[in-house]
Parts: C-alpha cells; structure tokens; sequence
C-alpha cells in the first residue's frame, strides 16, 4: 500500500476493445467517413483508484482477503530501483510507481468513449470477460 496519493484510473479490457472498434469502424454514411481520429482519445474510469482498492477488488474476486503492510512511497521507490540496479526483474517496476505518484490530478475522463458505456472495478466486473 502506497498510500492515497498513489492513483490508478483502470479501463475494462473488454471496453478498451470496444473503443478500439468504435474508433476503428468505418462512418456509416459517406458524408461522415473519416479516417480514424489522430488524436489522443482517453479511456479508462473517470474515478481514481488506489493501489489498496485495486486490490482488495482483486482478492474479493478469487474470494480472498487482501492484506496490506504501509509503506512510504520514497521508501519503496528506493527499494524498487535497488533491486532494479541489481539485476532483478520485477513484475511491477519503479517508474509505475512513479507514474501513480506524479499521475494527472484531474484528468479529462468521461463514462462513457466512443458511445461505450465504461464499467467501473468492482469484484463483479472484474469476472467479466467482455
């Protein structure tokens, strides 16, 4: 647990490959085709998650309790990047940490991308595959 300044905004992977189709689809009428936007389209929940959340939804999903042991931020940065100069290679890396320290404080986030209605974390649609 890294505290409540550590931030996740998660996207479904079954709504990422839904608003990679709607953006992918061609116009139906030719007085609105267009190539596919260029821009930078945002896709994940709009509500902020934490570490602890994300989890505690993960555990409840395979019908378990999470625990958790606080650590300061600076403290588990320092330990990730040691282990990372020794050689090892972790499944979750310093710069992710990072990023959840020093993410966006108000990203632009909607429910709703592409006309695909966004599910939010929950034990529920974590069992979802699509």
């Amino acid at each position: 647990d890294f505290g409540p300044a550590a931030r996740l905004y998660v996207i479904h992977a079954g709504d990422l490959l839904a608003i990679v189709q709607a953006w992918l689809a061609p116009a139906t009428t030719t007085a609105t085709a267009t190539a596919p936007a260029t821009r930078l389209i945002p896709a994940a929940w709009p509500d902020a998650y934490t570490m602890r959340r994300v989890l505690e939804v993960i555990a409840a999903a395979a019908g378990r309790r999470a625990r958790f042991l606080p650590v300061p931020p600076r403290l588990a940065l320092a330990g990730l990047r040691a282990l990372e100069t020794a050689g090892l290679s972790l499944p979750f890396r310093s710069d992710s940490l990072v990023s959840m320290l020093a993410g966006n404080p108000a990203p632009q986030l909607a429910r709703e991308v592409l006309g695909v209605a966004l599910r939010p974390l929950d034990a529920g649609t974590l069992g979802e595959l699509a």
